[in-house]
This record gives C-alpha cells, structure tokens and sequence, in this order.
C-alpha cells in the first residue's frame, strides 16, 4: 500500500525530472503541474501538464515515452527506498547477530536465515541514485544530483551557478 509521504516524494521527484529535464520547457507561467487525479483499486492516477517545445509527432512520443520509463523508474526506486526504510531496523539486529563475535554457531545461522527470508529490496544497497535530469544509473555526482555526463554538459553552457572549467 503506498501511503502520503510516498505519493508526495515520488510526485515531487516526477516535477523535478521534468524541471531538470531537456525536454520540457520551464519557466515563470510554464511550470509543470503533477497532481494525484484519482485513487483506483490497484492504480493511481496522476495528471501531468508539462510544455514541450514545438516539435514532430514522431519526437513528441518519443518524449512522452521517456517521460513515462523515467516515472517507471522514480516508482520502482522509491517503493526501493521505503521496503529498506521499513525493514532497516529488523535488518541491523540481525545483522548486529552475525556480526557479534560473542554470538554461537547457531544464534548466526538462524538470523542469516531471518536475513534471507526479508524482500530483496529490504537492503539500502539496491536503492539506486539516478541523474535527475536523465534518469541514468551510473557515474553519478552525489552533490548535484546528475550524471558526469549531464553535469559536463551544463556546466559548458554555463547553467550551473558558480561552476566553471578549470583552466591553468
């Protein structure tokens, strides 16, 4: 079940995406709207008003396909994030058991066994940080928040406030 917080982070983190996002265009009047529409038995509806600059059909889906594999992927890693957040503490005890040195044979087998039994996604290690802007797994930077890729790129143009290439 996904309870408030969830909806709020994972609707903010979609109007994020489509504020960091290339794609979209942003500013003053042009803001994107993201709201919770509808609660369905085993859905939830959300409506998303976000403009795009002129473009092709062809494009336009093309955008709006990447859009919604990029929603996939802040759902997918935000039920992540919550499946560990409620597990954590069950997961320390038991991982404090089969670390403790002073523990027997058996007290250790049992809680890897207990360990064992919890969802995949109970570990913090399967959240994965993603680039805000384009959604991609790897060669993050924990401090903006991007890709090296994007930040590269950005940073070029001279988008990002207070960075510049070095040069000595």
């Amino acid at each position: 079940s996904t309870n408030v917080e969830q909806l709020e982070s994972i609707r903010n983190e979609i109007k994020h995406y489509i504020i960091k996002s290339n794609d979209f265009t942003t500013d003053g009047d042009l803001d994107p709207v993201v709201r919770v529409v509808e609660l369905g038995g085993s859905s939830i509806d959300l409506m998303i008003v976000a403009y795009a600059d002129p473009m092709g059909f062809a494009a336009f889906n093309e955008v709006k396909e990447n859009l919604i594999f990029n929603i996939m992927k802040i759902v997918k890693n935000n039920k992540r994030e919550q499946t560990a957040n409620f597990y954590s503490s069950k997961r320390k005890e038991l991982l404090d058991i089969v670390r403790d040195p002073e523990s027997s044979y058996d007290e250790k087998r049992e809680a890897q066994k207990k360990i064992a039994k919890m969802p995949r996604d109970a570990s913090a290690t399967r959240h994965r940080n993603r680039c805000q802007v384009t959604g991609r797994p790897r060669g993050n930077l924990r401090k903006f928040g991007m890709s090296r890729n994007t930040f590269r790129d950005l940073a070029l143009k001279g988008e990002l406030p207070g960075i510049k290439k070095a040069s000595w």
